[in-house]
């Protein structure tokens, strides 16, 4: 006996049909995410993801970005570093050292 759902088998246990789920894999639905939840999916501060988008990642749905398409772009510019990212903000004016 065929059933609708071509996941969905029939195993025949102690002569009953028992209908049995195919477990294998399938693709999920990616949700976009702000920039917080992007940030505790990397396993990041959000002042990373601050120096993602400084570097020039564009978030692809507005506010929200899905997880996948920030790490292709990881996986594109692996020359990407935090390390002074503010310092090359428009505006930023580089202050003498104090003597101590």
């Amino acid at each position: 006996m065929q059933t609708a759902d071509p996941a969905v088998h029939l195993s025949h246990i102690n002569g009953r049909s028992h209908p049995q789920r195919d477990l294998s894999p399938r693709p999920m639905l990616e949700i976009p995410v702000n920039a917080k939840t992007l940030a505790a999916r990397l396993g990041r501060s959000p002042g990373y993801v601050a120096a993602m988008k400084a570097a020039g990642y564009q978030f692809t749905h507005g506010t929200r970005t899905l997880v996948s398409d920030a790490l292709n772009w990881l996986a594109e510019h692996r020359e990407f570093r935090t390390t002074g990212y503010r310092r090359n903000a428009p505006g930023f004016v580089k202050r003498p050292k104090s003597a101590r």
